[in-house]
């Protein structure tokens, strides 16, 4: 039986003003022994909500689907927030009392009261290690807690980013941009340059492609640097007009025309133009790589991966 052990990833949001944001999030997903280049991390709730989220492939799969049943246009970010909440809170409920009947026969119900279903005691001499599970402390209990999301969304008031840990109540992001996974430490350091680059005036109203552009770059570097983050990433947004979740290819070129932008290969006004054509679909993906790779010495050898 392979147990999925996919809490290495990264997640990367950023508000770019009272009505837009977006959000970039790699595919990578692994057991003990194999990895899985697969996953859709980050996915549009309606047309104004992005959720991504790290930790087990099954938990966030399992939580995200059962928002989108519950789900309610009307209701604001945070209520969202709060409704993803009470899920996670939910699964890590279940999860402890499963793991409780596996481990020591006798549930979470049973363990308060102090006795099992037929009235007998629970040794003293289990007390301690079922505790210790039931108050989370236990290295498996421990370990789910690390299931956490991200949530971006507008309404009617502004566009919020909330963090919502398993087994603890969604809150405020209050910077611009935030990142989960084990893949934060990198693509903080990449989204905070950034942020410090725009003037304070600035950072209400950033600048779409740019702010898409940096999130794509903190990926890419999060990728390059990070034990289990990889593979082609989610790149969705929204904004006033129109809101998506790019297709696989059209990620892949948006990687590529970061990467060949941010190592001076190309002219970056020219790679900014291309890549707000890709991502607002006004340009199609094979005019972008005429008109940005053909011809363009050193490019196709650098995605390949040499060095020179």
């Amino acid at each position: 039986m392979q147990i999925w052990i996919d809490n290495m990833t990264v997640i990367n949001a950023m508000r770019f003003s009272k009505d837009s944001g977006g959000m970039v999030a790699d595919s990578q997903g692994s057991t003990e022994t194999r990895k899985y280049d697969i996953f859709d991390k980050a996915s549009l709730l309606g047309d104004n909500i992005l959720i991504g989220g790290t930790g087990s492939s099954s938990v966030l799969g399992d939580s995200g689907n059962k928002l989108r049943w519950i789900y309610q246009k009307d209701k604001t970010v945070y209520q969202n927030a709060v409704e993803l909440s009470k899920i996670l809170t939910d699964v890590y409920r279940s999860f402890i009392d499963q793991e409780m009947r596996t481990r020591f026969s006798f549930g979470v119900n049973e363990f308060i009261a102090g006795k099992l279903a037929d009235g007998t005691p629970i040794g003293p001499h289990i007390i301690p290690s079922a505790g210790e599970l039931y108050e989370g402390r236990d290295r498996a209990a421990a370990q789910t807690r690390q299931n956490a999301f991200i949530v971006i969304g507008k309404d009617a008031e502004d566009c919020f980013i909330y963090q919502v840990p398993m087994g603890g109540q969604p809150y405020l992001w209050p910077a611009p941009f935030a990142s989960v996974g084990s893949g934060q430490d990198e693509s903080d350091n990449v989204l905070h340059d950034f942020l410090k680059s725009v003037p304070r005036a600035g950072r209400q109203e950033i600048n779409f492609v740019d702010g898409m552009a940096a999130l794509i770059r903190a990926t890419n570097r999060s990728s390059d640097i990070n034990k289990g983050v990889g593979g082609v990433p989610t790149i969705a947004y929204f904004t006033k007009e129109a809101s998506t979740v790019l297709p696989e290819e059209d990620s892949l070129l948006a990687t590529e025309i970061v990467k060949v932008a941010d190592k001076e290969l190309v002219d970056r006004h020219r790679a900014m133009n291309s890549l707000e054509g890709l991502l607002l679909r006004t340009k199609s993906p094979e005019d972008i790589e005429l008109e940005l790779f053909e011809n363009t010495p050193g490019i196709m050898k650098f995605l390949r991966g040499y060095r020179s």
